[in-house]
């Protein structure tokens, strides 16, 4: 079994709506409440998610960013054949692309300006996107005959990719900016105007969709191997030195903490 992590307050104008996963007051087990690094924790039954046997325990840790995945591209309303494209392959963008292309998208895209990165989400069947010249747009503009992509998924947190990410999408297109970006960034909203763009928020899960993220990380782990997706292993011990790697970009995938 695993845990969907949300804590919602029930009251609120959000939960009262049936959108729990963005209430008001939200909170996460092992972040805002106790059960972080724990070898043991306390959840509700209504939280808990089979998770199917073929998963290895190392897998199934990845439970927790399919479901974002899976959320990412619901809300991207993503249609059979459309092109997506991810700007960032970090562990969160490498899921969204493997969501999309499970959504049955007809093309999947993925940039970063690390390399390594990169040929990580190659290696899962991902078409990697490398920017000449370190011109990503002209990059982009030229695998989409100039008309860019249908969804664009901004998962870098950078200006850059941010700011990239309206030139990216094609007249009509939608852009979903996952990143929460630390430190506000300028954004063109008339570029949004003049194409018609959709701007598409999205934030964590609904149970719905932890429940569908599960199901789908196991569909995806019967065709093709994911264990690179974990990329360190670490004892509870060098906890602090994982928040460091990533802190630095230094993991390409996800770090998991043996608590024993």
């Amino acid at each position: 079994m695993t845990v969907e992590p949300l804590i919602s307050c029930g009251h609120c104008d959000a939960c009262r709506r049936g959108y729990g996963h963005v209430c008001r007051s939200l909170k996460l087990l092992g972040i805002h409440e106790n059960g972080g690094y724990a070898e043991y924790t306390k959840a509700s039954v209504a939280k808990l998610v089979h998770v199917p046997d073929l998963l290895s325990d190392e897998l199934a840790a990845l439970s927790e960013p399919f479901a974002v995945g899976c959320h990412v591209v619901a809300r991207s309303e993503l249609r059979p054949g459309d092109t997506a494209l991810v700007i960032g392959a970090g562990p969160i963008g490498i899921i969204v692309a493997l969501s999309a292309q499970h959504a049955g998208a007809g093309r999947v895209v993925i940039t970063d300006l690390n390399p390594c990165r990169l040929a990580l989400a190659e290696s899962l069947g991902i078409e990697p996107l490398r920017p000449s010249d370190g011109d990503a747009l002209a990059e982009i503009l030229r695998v989409s005959d100039g008309n860019g992509f249908d969804v664009v998924y901004e998962a870098s947190a950078s200006r850059g990719g941010i700011l990239m990410s309206t030139q990216a999408a094609r007249i009509h297109g939608t852009i979903v900016p996952l990143s929460l970006a630390g430190t506000p960034t300028e954004f063109g909203v008339g570029s949004v105007s003049f194409k018609e763009l959709r701007l598409i928020g999205s934030r964590v899960y609904t149970m719905e969709h932890f429940r569908l993220g599960v199901a789908m990380l196991a569909e995806i782990a019967a065709a093709r191997d994911l264990r690179p997706l974990v990329s360190d292993i670490l004892p509870l011990g060098e906890a602090q030195r994982a928040i460091d790697m990533m802190m630095h970009g230094e993991n390409n995938g996800k770090i998991l903490i043996r608590t024993r």
